[in-house]
């Protein structure tokens, strides 16, 4: 995926379709070909240069964009690093104290990078150069993986639909195989996305996109593109997305986006076989808990006919007391989660939805039908009123995890503030540093942070090594660590 500012669409009434290029198209190739060599033969020299001889290839191309988006995907598949030697900012702090009357002159400028060459035993020259050598743009190209234009081209092409995608209200899609149907709900299922199935022949999958809700979220976003590659291996595959497009003015127009199979050869794409379709952690958690219940349970049963269209439960439960539906749902809003309760409240057996409450978006609506649940599993007494009463008249020990109270003391190492409301003051004289909406005790914040030093750069590494702690990413920017979002498949943790 691209920045915005390196999206190119065209809009056309209605309908809006970004640029693809042809892998085939003599002019793309060349293109690629002279960016690849830009970089190939930059190997060793800093940023600032590569990015001038872009520059150069921007000003001779007719779209500017196009070089400059190719050439991030070729910057994506190269390493750069900073110039080895003394620290940059160690330096730098050496410079001004040798100078603290500042050196305005070239001869005054010249005389103290001399007096700080001499004390650490190199040059003027290698001071001069090392001094910035901490800015992104000093870094130094070290290599760059080797990759065909045609790659690059069709990288460009998904790149492009993917970064319009990330401004979709909604996606409908439809297949042309029922297994594809299928296929399609598992792996948008796996996404953590919101979706509604509908009757039809073949039926239509419809997904919510993440400025449809009142409070936009970037995550959420970035996985609604990234399904993309996932669904044009499928057989007979269409999509119809609603964009959300700003016009000559800067007025926001909702526009339509239409593909289908025919943009495979754009993509390169392969088929990809089925995936082992697992359980949900929230739902692996349960498990033990509802076989000591004398429960047992379908793992993926047959689609629910709902509403005049279909629900794809996770489990059918069999209690000693009765039955039910339970699905598990990834990234949520309330009006999205009361349809879907609407859409279910007549299906027999009870159709239960259990929502991750640090993935919603809005506030947790209060319904017999709808359970919550956090990284440890189910949460809160009342859920032994929703869950328990409709499988066994037994209770619920091991199943049900009970949140920490505020009257509770002492506390754990962490407490998640959102779930336990206690001052922040009074944490604070127990003992506690205050991370966003968690409390964390002062003795291991240290040991936290070295875990997630430890676990750099990779982000799903960080977000393993918090949540032994039960904390999210939310904490990072408190701990002094940046997520930095370089594409979809891309995103990093940095101190």
């Amino acid at each position: 995926m691209f920045p915005k500012a390196l999206l190119i669409a065209k809009t056309r009434g209605e309908t809006v379709r970004p640029l693809l290029l042809s892998p085939e198209d003599p002019e793309a190739v060349t293109l690629v070909e002279s960016i690849l060599a830009a970089y190939r033969g930059s190997v060793g020299r800093p940023r600032r240069e590569v990015l001038a001889r872009i520059r150069t290839l921007e000003d001779r191309a007719q779209r500017f964009k196009v070089v400059r988006a190719l050439a991030l995907l070729v910057e994506r598949r190269s390493e750069f690093a900073r110039r080895p030697g003394p620290n940059p900012r160690a330096l730098r702090e050496r410079i001004f104290a040798a100078a603290p009357g500042g050196a305005v002159t070239p001869e005054e400028r010249q005389a103290v990078l001399g007096s700080v060459a001499a004390t650490l035993g190199t040059t003027p020259e290698e001071v001069e150069a090392q001094m910035w050598a901490d800015l992104e743009e000093e870094e130094r190209l070290v290599a760059t993986e080797p990759s065909h234009p045609e790659a690059i081209i069709r990288a460009f092409n998904l790149g492009q639909l993917q970064t319009l995608l990330f401004r979709a209200r909604t996606l409908t899609l439809s297949f042309g195989e029922e297994t594809g149907y299928r296929e399609a709900c598992a792996r948008v299922k796996r996404a953590g996305l919101m979706f509604t199935a509908q009757e039809g022949t073949p039926p239509a999958l419809l997904l919510e996109g993440a400025v449809s809700f009142l409070r936009s979220t970037e995550r959420y976003g970035t996985r609604l593109a990234g399904i993309l590659p996932d669904l044009v291996g499928l057989p007979g595959w269409k999509l119809e997305a609603k964009i959300a497009v700003a016009d000559s003015i800067g007025k926001e127009r909702v526009r339509t986006l239409t593909l289908d199979a025919g943009v495979g050869p754009y993509l390169g794409v392969p088929a990809e076989p089925p995936k082992a379709s697992g359980l949900p952690e929230s739902l692996q958690v349960l498990l033990p808990g509802l076989r000591a219940l004398g429960c047992t349970w379908e793992a993926h049963p047959s689609p629910v006919v709902a509403a005049a269209g279909l629900e794809f439960p996770d489990l059918k439960i069999e209690g000693p007391a009765g039955s039910a539906y339970l699905e598990a749902i990834g990234y949520w809003s309330p009006a999205w989660v009361e349809k879907k309760l609407r859409r279910t409240s007549s299906v027999h057996p009870p159709y239960l939805i259990l929502a991750n409450r640090d993935l919603a978006v809005g506030t947790l609506a209060d319904d017999p039908r709808l359970l919550r649940a956090g990284k440890g599993g189910l949460e809160g007494r009342e859920l032994k009123d929703k869950l328990i009463p409709r499988l066994t008249h037994g209770r619920a020990e091991g199943l049900v995890r009970e949140p920490t109270t505020a009257g509770s003391e002492p506390w754990g190492d962490v407490v998640n503030l959102a779930r336990t409301p206690v001052p922040g003051t009074r944490m604070r004289k127990a003992g506690y540093v205050i991370l966003g909406h968690f409390a964390v005790r002062e003795t291991v914040v240290g040991e936290i942070q070295r875990a997630v030093r430890s676990a750099l750069p990779d982000l799903e590494a960080v977000e393993c090594t918090l949540r032994k702690w039960r904390l999210e990413p939310s904490v990072l920017p408190h701990l002094g660590f940046l997520i930095r979002w370089k594409g979809l498949e891309a995103t990093v943790v940095e101190a």
